[in-house]
């Protein structure tokens, strides 16, 4: 792989004792990975990814487009390192029950996290794209959790709602330098300057719905990225800046593990929130009442397996 010379100067930097190993890493075969849908109860003989109790190597990659198990949704093919999410999940928000996935497509993260909730609370997996949106829509139909909405809106509209949210999941956009093995189109648009926007874009998305998470909650801050401007820094400017601590960060490189880049950050959140007023009425579960709630102020895809009607019109 020819790799820029200011990429491989970022890295000599960032791993001055390992950068050899990782750029010989970068022409490496990428692994392949699945998550199975544990509704099911399978339990394949593949290798086990260690930090995800539904995730597997597989030996080669298929014709996944070809299986029509994954057309069903018995699996997702994701991968492994992203799959830490469930690490973080279970040490800082196994108790969340509403969650928001903000950057949601294709849907890797989203069905992982209704796999967690195992039908409890609510997730609402965003999607700003139009047609993305509606990629993340099928996948979640397929994998078959009722309490899951796929909504298609601006980071700002949940933060207008105030602080709803035990759990906020960013897999914010990013240069994409994790991805360099499997996109090669990645390479060639890398820049130092595409860093720093990303990094400035990162923050801004953070920004706007930082408002929408509750004081206590949690924040999982993800990207399949190396550099420190879009990882460490951007970490440590929402917890100086936004208001929050810095609970724990992990990183995932070519040559640590069977898996591509990831970095993750977990971050409990210190600042106040705005006050949510919803109150159900007799008839009405407090998911419910959040539900209706939620319809009011927001763009609606899918509720469920159900699509989204609103006074006769699918939204």
């Amino acid at each position: 792989m020819q790799l820029p010379s200011e990429f491989i100067g970022q890295m000599k930097r960032l791993l001055p004792n390992e950068a050899d190993a990782f750029l010989s890493a970068c022409d490496a075969t990428p692994p392949v990975s699945i998550r199975l849908n544990r509704k099911l109860s399978l339990s394949p003989a593949y290798e086990r990814v260690p930090y995800a109790a539904d995730g597997y190597y597989l030996p080669d990659r298929p014709k996944f487009t070809l299986d029509p198990w994954l057309h069903a949704g018995v699996y997702y093919v994701q991968e492994a390192g992203s799959m830490y999410l469930e690490e973080f999940f279970n040490r800082y928000a196994a108790e969340a029950r509403y969650v928001l996935d903000l950057c949601a497509a294709p849907g890797g993260k989203s069905t992982h996290l209704a796999s967690l909730l195992g039908g409890r609370g609510l997730l609402l997996s965003n999607e700003v794209m139009p047609n993305r949106a509606n990629i993340l829509a099928e996948n979640m139909t397929k994998w078959g959790y009722a309490n899951t909405w796929v909504v298609n809106n601006q980071p700002r509209d949940f933060a207008r709602m105030g602080g709803l949210f035990d759990l906020i999941v960013t897999d914010v956009p990013c240069s994409g330098e994790g991805m360099f093995r499997k996109e090669p189109v990645a390479v060639q648009d890398w820049s130092p300057e595409a860093v720093q926007l990303c990094a400035q874009r990162q923050r801004s998305i953070v920004a706007d719905v930082w408002d929408a998470l509750r004081e206590g909650g949690t924040l999982l801050y993800s990207t399949c990225t190396f550099n420190d401007e879009e990882d460490e820094q951007n970490a440590r400017w929402i917890a100086s800046e936004l208001g929050a601590d810095l609970l724990d960060e992990r990183h995932f490189y070519f040559h640590t593990g069977k898996n591509e880049g990831f970095y993750i950050a977990a971050l409990r959140k210190t600042a106040s929130a705005p006050a949510v007023r919803i109150k159900p009425d007799k008839r009405q579960s407090p998911v419910e009442a959040a539900e209706a709630y939620l319809s009011k102020n927001l763009r609606c895809l899918k509720a469920g397996l159900v699509p989204f009607v609103e006074k006769g019109k699918d939204r």
